[in-house]
């Protein structure tokens, strides 16, 4: 299998903050706690988000 384009990893980078963007839109920091659903949502775009930026830099270096 070819190796992704590092624009990939990009695009992945922002849609994932942009997923996480609309996920918290108006909650404030007790809600975010209190819904285990956002909490988990947030946290598996933060682990795309992390291994984008790890195959970039695997790639790059």
């Amino acid at each position: 299998m070819p190796p992704r384009d590092l624009r990939a990893y990009c695009i992945d980078i922002l849609t994932s903050g942009r997923s996480i963007e609309v996920t918290v839109a108006g909650l404030d920091f007790e809600d975010y706690q209190r819904v285990r659903t956002v909490n988990a949502t947030v946290e598996r775009e933060f682990i795309i988000i992390g291994e984008a930026v790890n195959q970039l830099l695997r790639l790059d270096g």
